[in-house]
């Protein structure tokens, strides 16, 4: 082999060690992999072909000779390339690229499982997702919820929730992120705000009511603008008492938000934000989610700025965890004033017996809610 395709294959085999030992480095395995069938692929191609003088005495060859019959018989005489080996070459070339390209389009999904043990791995068909094309990464603490909620599993819940999110933030900073979760909704909020700048390109939810299957949300066409329901005030904010000091903003999605449900916040403002139609799986179209999280942030960016003593938003949600999720991401630690989300308990006398701090100096805490609306860092 003659010096320049020495040096060809000895500068592709140097870059192709590097790229592997970068890629396996960094934990990225299928990377790796592209990157040694890609320079399997070029080395291949490379040594198929014969040498410069080879080709150079067949083309002065071709200039000397008239018939067909003599151009042929040289070729034959004086070219090396190995056909067979130069198609391998190509084939494994292509598919490196292409393993490359679906790596890139790969989904990291973050499963937030804090009640029952749901994960999208056992449901991927709903999704017509393949077993390359996502991986899934959970924030898994049900043992610990189940041992009944107090100051110190609420701790412990936080931190496991605080070290979660920053390995799946490092992994999959580099490709499409996706979500989906079954847990207490103070939980996925506050995991939320640790995602404030993180963008999530899929939502993955579970209709446990109808067809027990996972659903992506879509997204709607040009044409279909107004396919969903709108979100909007129940309560009109102008008539909310400028003087109070706490206000509790109920927001209905799924189910009503009554006030019976609330009467532990006897004595507080309460306002109202309600769908037209509610329903279990109403979140179905990514413009829909965007628009719900719109309309929930301009309400507390309205009552903040016109509530010149709020001190405190008791935040009551029912509604599906994307929307959780993204209303975590948009609670700001400095423009907001303290904003405590809520778990609801139905067999409780309190509704809402507890809840965590999702902003301000005191974020990550947890507070017990007694009956009369006092409460208990």
């Amino acid at each position: 082999m003659e010096k320049i395709q020495v040096l060809l294959f000895t500068g592709i085999l140097v870059i192709g060690i590097i790229l592997v030992f970068s890629s396996f480095s960094r934990n990225k395995k299928e990377e790796g992999l592209s990157n040694i069938i890609i320079m399997a692929g070029l080395e291949l191609i490379i040594s198929s072909f014969g040498t410069i003088e080879d080709k150079i005495v067949s083309i002065v060859s071709l200039v000397l000779v008239n018939t067909e019959i003599e151009v042929l018989r040289i070729f034959e005489n004086n070219s090396d390339t190995n056909i067979t080996q130069l198609g391998v070459g190509l084939l494994l070339l292509v598919l490196g690229f292409y393993l490359k390209r679906y790596i890139k389009n790969k989904i990291y999904i973050l499963n937030i499982n804090g009640v029952f043990d749901q994960r999208i791995e056992n449901h991927r068909n709903d999704l017509k997702l393949s077993a390359f094309e996502f991986k899934e990464r959970e924030i898994d603490f049900i043992w610990l919820y189940k041992k009944g909620m107090s100051k110190h599993i609420a701790r412990d819940i936080i931190e496991l929730i605080q070290e979660k999110i920053k390995s799946f933030r490092n992994e999959s900073k580099e490709y499409k992120r996706g979500y989906t979760g079954i847990s207490p909704i103070p939980f996925i909020m506050y995991a939320g705000t640790l995602l404030k700048k993180d963008e999530f390109h899929e939502y993955f939810e579970y209709d446990k009511m109808e067809t027990h299957k996972y659903y992506r949300l879509k997204k709607i066409g040009r044409m279909k603008k107004n396919k969903y329901t709108v979100l909007g005030p129940k309560t009109n904010i102008s008539d909310v008492n400028k003087y109070a000091n706490e206000i509790v903003l109920a927001i209905s999605i799924t189910s009503e938000i009554k006030e019976t449900d609330l009467e532990q916040f006897s004595g507080k403002e309460i306002v109202h934000l309600l769908v037209d139609k509610l329903g279990d799986n109403t979140i179905r179209y990514k413009e829909q989610l965007r628009e719900y999280t719109r309309v929930i942030y301009d309400t507390i960016e309205l009552l903040s700025k016109s509530i010149d003593k709020l001190t405190k938003i008791h935040l009551i949600y029912s509604g599906q965890s994307c929307l959780a999720l993204e209303l975590g991401k948009i609670i700001d630690d400095n423009r907001m004033t303290q904003i405590i989300n809520y778990h609801y308990v139905r067999e409780s006398s309190c509704r809402y017996p507890w809840g965590i701090v999702l902003n301000g100096k005191n974020k990550g805490e947890y507070v017990e809610l007694e009956c009369g609306g006092g409460s208990i860092v």
